[in-house]
């Protein structure tokens, strides 16, 4: 759930003489002499000061978000510029989407638009300066077309879209352009799906329009094999033949994944189904026909009971799975084996513990809404690493705010009062992960889908990090 953002700093900045002079005289016999009138000296003028020249002021626009927005304004904003000249040039203000700031920096992510399903505009400000905006076209109908294998193995450098879309006689659909403050110019991606929607390509363009990088994803390999048993599974060797470990397992797997190095083949076999809901997953990488890891995925399962979060901390690093069960009062669910060595002491297994199938979180989900998971890793039948993760909300009986995220410092320990209850109730641990050398966790405010915000904590207990997010209308 963490928000993860980048940001870069650009800067820039930009210098009377006097003279003088004076004069002689001479003698002869002696008239009078005729006096020399005393000069009037010609007065110094004043000098006129030069006027401290006005700053054209930045208009402030007098519309608030949500707004009508075009791609013509997006193409304005130009990276470095302060918050007030963006909304100036967008003529609106932005809405303030949310604010990630850690040890090291500050950025901030505003939202332009009617609505998410008109145009819109994001940008990033980062320590003042713009450093990242992307521009979204109104949603559109997804493309049924797909160019042929042959002119997506010929596209080059110098060609445009209106190429592309010509030879293949098929048009993509724009997703969005995107310039930061670490590409040269702006570059707009468009998308091709054929009929079935399992296959697709995407075409990232420059700032001339012209092709720059492509990513072709295939539609995935049906997997429907014989059940794996964890017992033949176990009979596989490191180093054996893939004809040797075919006849463990008990039939043909399936190849998945296929790639050459120096004329060498690297591939996966994998057997089961396509997912590990229904029947346990085996996969086996072999390289140049030598098994050189397995790996073996139990099917999906909820725990028959969730260990108290109190108990899971308290287990130390090294002891066994058994000393786990013993001390949580709660026997978990293997979720997988893993083993790249021949040696036994290597074997790597995770085991968990939770009260959802996978199958119930949406796409893009770690877990669904109200899921809890324990995890335990063990190396060699040792206890390494251990996480937990609580998608329970809302997180809090309050709703964080804007003046409740100033209060909280970072760089100070978690645990007083002004930073646990900064909005105005306490948070809920969300995530934990711990190892023998290291540990990071964090507490979260509010819901995912309205107003949210967390904390990260470092192993000491001190804060790292703090976030904080808002919704705009739909």
């Amino acid at each position: 759930m963490n928000k993860q953002v980048t940001s870069q700093i650009m800067i820039a900045s930009l210098m009377l003489v006097l003279s003088g002079c004076g004069g002689g005289g001479g003698n002869s016999s002696t008239p009078t002499p005729t006096p020399t009138p005393t000069p009037t000296p010609t007065p110094t003028p004043t000098p006129t000061p030069t006027p401290t020249p006005t700053p054209t002021p930045i208009p402030t626009p007098t519309q608030n978000a949500p707004c009508q927005v075009t791609f013509e304004q997006w193409k304005q904003l130009t990276i470095n510029d302060g918050i007030e000249l963006t909304n100036s040039k967008v003529n609106c203000n932005g809405f303030m989407s949310a604010t990630l700031i850690n040890t090291n920096s500050q950025t901030t992510t505003y939202l332009w638009g009617a609505n998410l399903t008109e145009p819109t505009i994001l940008a990033q400000i980062s320590q003042g300066k713009l450093s990242y905006k992307v521009f979204f076209p109104p949603k559109s109908n997804t493309t049924t077309c797909l160019p042929s294998k042959e002119i997506i193995d010929r596209l080059n450098f110098d060609q445009t879209l209106g190429d592309i879309e010509k030879a293949s006689n098929c048009k993509g659909v724009y997703q969005y352009s995107v310039e930061s403050s670490s590409t040269n110019g702006a570059v707009s991606s468009y998308l091709w799906k054929d009929a079935t929607g399992k296959e697709s390509l995407t075409i990232t363009f420059d700032k001339n329009n012209k092709f720059l990088e492509k990513s072709l994803v295939k539609a995935p390999v049906q997997v429907d094999t014989c059940t794996p048993l964890r017992s033949k599974w176990d009979g596989v060797v490191i180093d054996e033949s893939y004809e040797d470990a075919k006849t463990k397992m008990g039939c043909e797997g399936v190849l998945t994944q296929t790639q050459d190095y120096n004329g060498v083949p690297a591939v996966l076999r994998e057997w089961g189904k396509e997912d590990n809901s229904i029947v346990d997953h085996a996969i086996l990488s072999l390289f140049n026909n030598k098994v050189i890891s397995k790996r073996f995925i139990f099917k999906d399962a909820k725990s028959t009971c969730m260990p108290s979060l109190d108990k899971w901390q308290a287990l130390q690093f090294d002891i066994t799975y058994d000393q786990a069960q013993s001390a949580t009062q709660c026997g978990g669910v293997l979720q997988m084996l893993f083993n790249q060595s021949k040696e036994e002491d290597k074997l790597q297994s995770l085991y968990g513990w939770q009260n959802f199938l996978s199958k119930d979180a949406k796409e893009g989900e770690e877990l669904p809404l109200g899921g809890i998971a324990h995890q335990l890793f063990f190396v060699g039948g040792k206890l390494k690493t251990k996480s937990y993760t609580n998608n329970t909300q809302p997180f809090s009986s309050c709703v964080p705010t804007k003046l409740g995220f100033e209060k909280i410092t970072l760089r100070e320990d978690w645990n007083i009062d002004k930073n646990q209850n900064a909005m105005g109730c306490p948070a809920l641990l969300t995530s934990s992960s711990e190892s023998s050398s290291d540990s990071q966790k964090q507490y979260s405010w509010g819901e995912t889908a309205a107003q949210y915000a967390y904390v990260t904590l470092d192993t000491t207990g001190k804060i790292i990090e703090k976030y904080i997010s808002f919704t705009p209308a739909k």
